[in-house]
Order: structure tokens, then C-alpha cells, then sequence
């Protein structure tokens, strides 16, 4: 099949190149006219040192072509954007001298294995690394600038390294190796944060993210409802997805976690409505712990848990105080559907 697409895509001449100029400006030194972006997209380029003599190039699209090496864009002095994935780079931009003005880039879907240090893009804001074999980030060194950073469907099982990217606001890891969110705890900046399609079975480190607007965990290996409440410090957070996770499983865990985080705009993709709100304050109110006392009296074996007994349901001391007679925990989710359906 590879074979085959290659036969499709024409060879990469200067004429090619050539072809892909577009954005006509000027040089930084204000006195001639100059191309300023180039694409050239889905070709057997594999010779970055075709677009070597376009000094003044600020943006380089080369995507899906047959590149293994683009030390030859050193040259490009000026260049603040580029992408460069479908390729067949095994390195992180290995220009030398690095190009200081870089901003953006993209080098998604090719075979890196290793991030070697890359600290001297001091400006760099946009780092997208998505579909290689990256197994660590300790390459990415200090990038006080570094905004957005996706390293989604790589082989990432520990987040060392990444606490000197101080500055970073959506941060993109899922579909990796990860076990733990730990080395997290120091990002407060963080806004949105996406690590579905890990190993985590805790998601402790992201109390102390406390710019939080936006989590997915789906996907992951939690099991205890108890483990949200490590997000309930988390005042920003408006949305929040854990599907396929074990704790999707537990009735009223959706009510579960509306009430923990009660401002949550969406949670698992479907807006919280104002009834559930309410459902929440009136299954999980105040006064839960003296309940609890009393479910456990009369229920020993559980028999009126809620979702992993986390918080216990106003509903569930009403029924025990009035010695109803609850063996099946069905009854017991009627009954407190139907107390909340008769506010």
C-alpha cells in the first residue's frame, strides 16, 4: 500500500519548490521583495536543502513528503512556523544554530524516539510531536514560552521534564503509557488538559492545577469515585470527561460528580442540566456523614450504597429511619428518583 502511494506522488524538483512559494513581502531589512511561506505538500521530497536558498521564508509547510533530515533549514534565519509531519524525521529539529525566532512547530507522525535538547527556542509557543515513539520528555529543557505541547499516541510513561515548561496552557498526552499525573502538581497555569487512553488509575497532581478549565481522563483504569475528588479544588474546571473509566458504571455516579464539582458546564460531553444540580444537592446534602452512620446500622452489607459509597445519599438515611425493608440497591435508586421528581 505504501509502495503504491508513493508511485501516486510526484518527484520534488527546484521547479517544485519554486512552485510552492506564495505571500509576497519583503526581506527584514525593509529593501527587496521576497517570498515568505512555502508549501510544498505530499511529494517524495526528501532534500530539505532544495528550500535552503529561500532565506527569507517564515512559514514551511512540507507535510507528507519522504524527509529524513532538515539540518539544511538552518538558513532559514526568519522562519517562525513549521510543519513538517508525515515525514521520516527521527529528531527534534537538530538545526544548528537553531533558528531563535521559531514559534510553531508541528512534527506529528513521524519516527522520533528521542527529544534532544531543544531549550534554545526560546520563542517557541506551539510544539504538536502527536504519532511518534517518544518514550520521555526530559529533551524539552526550559521553553518559558511554550504554550501549547501535544505528544498525543507516543509511548510517554513518566511526565519528568516537563516542569520547566512553566508557562504551558493546553497540554495534550493522551493514548500514552502514563501511571501518574503527580509530576503535574507544579503546572498551575494548565487549562486544558487531555490524557484519555492512559494507564492511570489516580488523579492525583491535578489539585494543584488550579487554572483547570478542562480535563479528559477517559479511558483510563479509575475505579474509585473517590479519585474526583481530587479535581473539587479545581474552581475553573467547567468540563470534565471520564467515560470508559469503571466509575461510569456506578449509579448516580454522573450525580456523584456534579455535586463534588457543581460548576461543571459539561461533563462526559452532555451539558449538566439545572435538575441534576439539584438532584445533586438533595442526594448529597450536608448532612451525609450522620446518614452515614445511620445507613451503616441498618444496612451493614451495603445494600444502599450509592456509586462506591463515596457520599451517602440523604434518600438512603430516610429509608433506613423508616425501616423499610431494602435488600435489592434497585429500590433504593427508585425511591430517591422518585423524592427528587416529587421537590
Amino acid at each position: 500500500m505504501r509502495k503504491k502511494e508513493e508511485e501516486t506522488r510526484p518527484e520534488a524538483t527546484a521547479q517544485t519548490i519554486k512552485d510552492g512559494l506564495s505571500r509576497l513581502g519583503k526581506t527584514a531589512n525593509g529593501i527587496k521583495q521576497t517570498y515568505l511561506d512555502l508549501k510544498v505538500e505530499g511529494t517524495l521530497l526528501a532534500d530539505a536543502s532544495l528550500i535552503a536558498k529561500y532565506v527569507n521564508l517564515q512559514s514551511v509547510d512540507v507535510q507528507r513528503n519522504e524527509i529524513t533530515d532538515l539540518s539544511a533549514l538552518s538558513a532559514l534565519r526568519h522562519l517562525t512556523h513549521l510543519d513538517a509531519s508525515h515525514n521520516k524525521l527521527t529528531q527534534v529539529v537538530p538545526l544548528d544554530p537553531p533558528t531563535r525566532n521559531l514559534r510553531s512547530l508541528h512534527l506529528a507522525h513521524n519516527n522520533i524516539i528521542h527529544i534532544a535538547d531543544i531549550s534554545a527556542y526560546q520563542r517557541l509557543s506551539k510544539l504538536v510531536l502527536d504519532g511518534n515513539q517518544i518514550t520521555d520528555l526530559s529533551g524539552l529543557g526550559s521553553l518559558p514560552h511554550l504554550k501549547a505541547l501535544s505528544v498525543q499516541d507516543n509511548r510517554l510513561a513518566t511526565l519528568e521534564g516537563l516542569q520547566k515548561c512553566s508557562g504551558l496552557r493546553r497540554l495534550s498526552l493522551s493514548r500514552n503509557e502514563l501511571t501518574s499525573l503527580e509530576p503535574l502538581h507544579s503546572m498551575s497555569h494548565i487549562e486544558s488538559l487531555e490524557v484519555a487512553g492512559n494507564k492511570l488509575s489516580s488523579l492525583k497532581g491535578v489539585e494543584s492545577i488550579t487554572c483547570l478549565a478542562r480535563l479528559d481522563c477517559s479511558d483510563n483504569l479509575i475505579t474509585e469515585l473517590e479519585e474526583i475528588r481530587y479535581a473539587q479544588p479545581l474552581d475553573l474546571l467547567k468540563e470534565l470527561t471520564v467515560t470508559g473509566n469503571a466509575i461510569v458504571n456506578f449509579k448516580l455516579s454522573r450525580v456523584h460528580i456534579v455535586h463534588l464539582i457543581p460548576q461543571l458546564e459539561v461533563l462526559n460531553g452532555e451539558g449538566v442540566s439545572f435538575t441534576e444540580k439539584v438532584k445533586a444537592g438533595n442526594l448529597h446534602g450536608a448532612d451525609a456523614e450522620p446518614l452515614k452512620t445511620i445507613r451503616r446500622k441498618y444496612f451493614p452489607n451495603g445494600e444502599l450504597d450509592d456509586g462506591g459509597g463515596a457520599v451517602i445519599p440523604v434518600s438512603a438515611g430516610l429509608l433506613a429511619s423508616n425501616g423499610l425493608d431494602a435488600k435489592d440497591d434497585e429500590i433504593f435508586f427508585e425511591a430517591a428518583d422518585e423524592a427528587v421528581r416529587t421537590l
